[in-house]
């Protein structure tokens, strides 16, 4: 039984998380990859994964803090669709300012 800081996880949740940060980290590296090409996309490899991991923390814990993981509340259609573009309009508010945490080398 997966428990994190005391909290029951279902493994069904927890893999569906990893999963769909897994599926936004590789999203955001082939699109750095299909508009740097592989010659640069290659020599800014950790600058580039570092970049992808952040955009993969907030837009988790954007879906995270608009209950979107929370798979037993059972919900229309439209109100998933609600809650899921406020989720993503308030990641992509904070994605520019994150991004300049990390300097373009």
């Amino acid at each position: 039984m997966p428990y994190i800081l005391n909290k029951y996880y279902p493994v069904r949740n927890i893999i569906f998380f990893l999963g769909e940060g897994l599926l936004i980290f590789l999203t955001i590296n082939v699109v750095y990859l299909a508009f740097t090409g592989w010659q640069l996309f290659l020599d800014q490899l950790f600058l580039d994964a570092l970049r992808a991991l952040v955009v993969t923390i907030i837009f988790q814990l954007s879906l995270y803090f608009f209950d979107l993981y929370d798979l037993s509340w059972v919900t229309t259609p439209l109100d998933t669709f609600i809650r899921m573009v406020q989720a993503f309009g308030s990641a992509a508010s904070s994605w520019p300012e994150s991004t300049t945490l990390i300097p373009p080398w």
